[in-house]
C-alpha cells in the first residue's frame, strides 16, 4: 500500500512558481492555460519530485545518503487530483512511482544510495 499525498492547490502550485522562479504560464495562467488545451493550470514537475523527496525522508530516508535521484515525469497534476506515493527500498536504492486515481503514473523513478 501506498502513502496519500494530499491534492495540490492552485496557490501551492502559484507558491512554488514563486519559489523555483519557474513562471510558465501553465502552470500560472488559468487563462493561457486552457486556450494550451489543459482545464486549468497544471502542477509543475519538480513539485511532484519534491514532494516524493519530502514524503520518503519523511518515513526516515536520509538525504545525506542520496548519492544519485533520478525521476521521469509521465503525466500532468491537476489542483485537486489525488496522488499516492509507493516506493521499495533495498540496501542500494529506493524506486518509487507517484500515481494518480486510476493508478495513472505521474512520475516514477530510483535513488541511488551511498554505500
Amino acid at each position: 500500500m501506498g502513502k496519500r499525498i494530499a491534492a495540490y492547490t492552485k496557490e501551492q502550485i502559484a507558491d512554488y512558481a514563486e519559489a523555483s522562479g519557474d513562471f510558465n504560464k501553465i502552470h500560472t495562467d488559468e487563462s493561457f492555460a486552457r486556450s494550451a488545451g489543459f482545464p486549468t493550470v497544471i502542477a509543475h514537475g519538480m513539485l511532484s519530485m519534491g514532494v516524493v523527496s519530502q514524503k520518503l525522508i519523511e518515513g526516515g530516508l536520509d538525504p545525506k545518503n542520496f548519492q544519485f535521484f533520478d525521476c521521469k515525469f509521465k503525466e500532468i497534476v491537476l489542483p485537486g487530483e489525488e496522488l499516492e506515493l509507493e516506493s521499495e527500498k533495498t540496501e542500494q536504492q529506493v524506486e518509487f512511482s507517484l500515481k494518480k486515481s486510476g493508478g495513472i503514473e505521474v512520475c516514477s523513478g530510483r535513488i541511488r544510495l551511498k554505500s
